[in-house]
C-alpha cells in the first residue's frame, strides 16, 4: 500500500532516465486516483510517474539491471568516443568499459 512516505517526487537523475520518461510519457494525460494519498482523481504528475518507476526497479531482474547497467556503460562509451577534444587514451578508456561488460554477459550465462 502506497503511503505519503513513499510519494516523493522525482530525482533529477530520474529526469534523465529512459525508463522514467517512458512511464512519464504515457502516463501524463491521464486522470489517476490514489485513494491512499489524495482524495479523488487529479491529472498524472511525476509522483505518480515516480512511484510506477520505484516499483519496477524493485521488482527489476538481476539480469535487467545487468543490462541497464550494460546500457549505461555503451552509453559512456559511445561519449568518450565521440567526444570532442578527445586524445587517442579515451579510445582505450571505452574499450575497457566495453570488456567490462562482455566479462560481466559472460560470467551470467
Amino acid at each position: 500500500m502506497m503511503t505519503r512516505e513513499m510519494w516523493l517526487d522525482p530525482t533529477p537523475e530520474m529526469l534523465q532516465d529512459p525508463l522514467f520518461n517512458k512511464i512519464w510519457e504515457t502516463i501524463k494525460t491521464w486522470d489517476i486516483n490514489v485513494p491512499a494519498i489524495y482524495a479523488g482523481y487529479c491529472g498524472a504528475t511525476g509522483n505518480h510517474a515516480r512511484a510506477i518507476y520505484d516499483a519496477i526497479q524493485t521488482q527489476a531482474t538481476p539480469m535487467l539491471r545487468l543490462l541497464r547497467m550494460a546500457s549505461d556503460y555503451l552509453e559512456t562509451a559511445n561519449n568518450i568516443i565521440l567526444e570532442d577534444g578527445g586524445d587517442e587514451g579515451d579510445f582505450e578508456d571505452a574499450a575497457e568499459l566495453i570488456e567490462e561488460i562482455r566479462l560481466a554477459l559472460k560470467s551470467r550465462d
